[in-house]
């Protein structure tokens, strides 16, 4: 009796351990993005900055967010953003000139994303906007994960450690530190895959088809739900994109193909501006190397790679189109991070990778100690910066590679025990 007593405890114990580690490390992770945020003046902040060096595609001076904000004002007045971006054209009075070396964002983006960064008001109070809405889908996003991982756990200690490890990814750091659309992006992707299903289609659309202010990031997620043939979530996603887009360029007297080459190519020039000034900053997929050094441009290899992506996340989510949410998602989680450029703002999709690992270690009590071992050592990886960091320092070629590679490994071994689960399904069935 005493001893089950004293194990009893000894769990509980451990468990409230692993809890305030987790609580712990969030609250470094977020504090450190509040602390060094763009809004929140603070004479350390160009230091801590280049210390860093993760993601700061502005002077020192300027945010990520304000640059969208100065896009948004004009598109607001009914003024194509681009000239003024690429400071071809003088700004409107009261709009501040935007950095040198900026990267424009699509077409479509400067009209939806007035609901995160209202160009019809002054910056600094849309800024503030952005970080109080991003944090209300961040809270959302979490009581999302916690609700999924208890439906099919039936643990609350489960749950609320896994929605805490997926709020624990460094991604989120420089994502508020530098006001990135990916504070917002990460969580409408996540809450929209979670809530993919039959009564959800038109929500799971919309919150995807507003992710797509970053296409690099959200538009692989699509792929799966074309195999499950979830027209209304595609359509409703498509039009999100579509209607603000024919809009802009209606109003700008712009056809609209044209208007796109012409972001694209601001965008793709300014990226290889970007990557000889600032080398090893960017991530390039698979052929950094070769972008990085000049072998290939960044527009062919991110073609390739886009290409073969592509492919590889088409089969994966066809063969894995019943698997639950958090493990077929993870397939266009993992590619995500491969296929275009990515820097750490990025990362925190793979939160769904971390919800499919976790339930993974849950659901199969016999997994073999080696596969344990290499899980659990794949979520430490995925929560800690170390990779981001030490890649920068080191090795700007061989660690991107590493780090991805785990991903893929990570998701390999997910894929492979959910294959056996169907099977013994299966067997049952028969």
């Amino acid at each position: 009796m005493k001893t089950n007593l004293i194990k009893s405890n000894r769990v509980s114990c451990s468990k409230r351990v692993a809890l305030f580690a987790v609580v712990t490390l969030v609250l470094i992770y977020f504090g450190i993005g509040f602390y060094f945020s763009q809004v929140i003046p603070h004479k350390g902040f160009e230091t801590f900055s280049e210390c860093l060096r993760l993601g700061d595609f502005g002077d020192g001076r300027s945010s990520d967010g304000e640059t969208m904000w100065i896009g948004n004002a004009h598109a607001i007045k009914g003024e194509n953003p681009l000239p003024f971006l690429m400071n071809e054209k003088e700004p409107e009075h009261g709009i501040k000139k935007a950095i040198e070396n900026n990267n424009p964002y699509l077409p479509w983006t400067y009209i939806t994303s007035n609901v995160f960064f209202p160009g019809f008001i002054s910056l600094l109070p849309a800024l503030w906007w952005c970080m109080i809405v991003s944090l209300m889908l961040i809270v959302l996003m979490a009581v999302k994960i916690r609700q999924t991982v208890f439906t099919e756990s039936k643990n609350i200690f489960l749950s609320t450690l896994v929605m805490l490890l997926c709020l624990a990814q460094y991604g989120f750091c420089p994502s508020l530190k530098f006001i990135n659309a990916s504070l917002f992006v990460t969580p409408l992707i996540i809450l929209g895959v979670l809530y993919n299903g039959k009564k959800n289609e038109i929500i799971t659309g919309l919150l995807l088809g507003l992710a797509m202010l970053k296409p690099q990031t959200a538009a692989l997620f699509f792929i799966p739900l074309l195999f499950q043939k979830k027209w209304k979530s595609i359509i409703t996603g498509v039009l999100c994109v579509l209607v603000p887009w024919f809009c802009a360029a209606l109003v700008y007297e712009i056809n609209f193909v044209q208007l796109f080459l012409d972001h694209q190519a601001a965008n793709l020039k300014i990226s290889e501006l970007y990557n000889q000034l600032n080398p090893n900053t960017l991530y390039w997929g698979f052929l950094d190397y070769f972008i990085q050094t000049e072998i290939i441009s960044s527009n062919i290899g991110t073609m390739v790679q886009v290409i073969i992506f592509t492919a590889v996340t088409a089969i994966l989510s066809y063969k894995y189109r019943n698997a639950s949410n958090a493990v077929l998602f993870s397939i266009p989680a993992v590619f995500s991070t491969c296929w275009m450029y990515c820097v750490s703002t990025n990362l925190p999709v793979l939160a769904l990778l971390i919800m499919a690992i976790v339930l993974l270690l849950f659901r199969e009590k016999r997994l073999p100690l080696i596969t344990k071992i290499l899980l659990m050592a794949g979520i430490v990886f995925l929560i800690m910066p170390i990779p981001e960091l030490i890649r920068k320092i080191y090795s700007p070629i061989f660690l991107p590679l590493l780090q991805r590679s785990i991903y893929i490994v990570l998701l390999a071994i997910v894929l492979k025990y959910e294959k056996i689960k169907n099977v013994t399904i299966e067997n049952k069935i028969k």
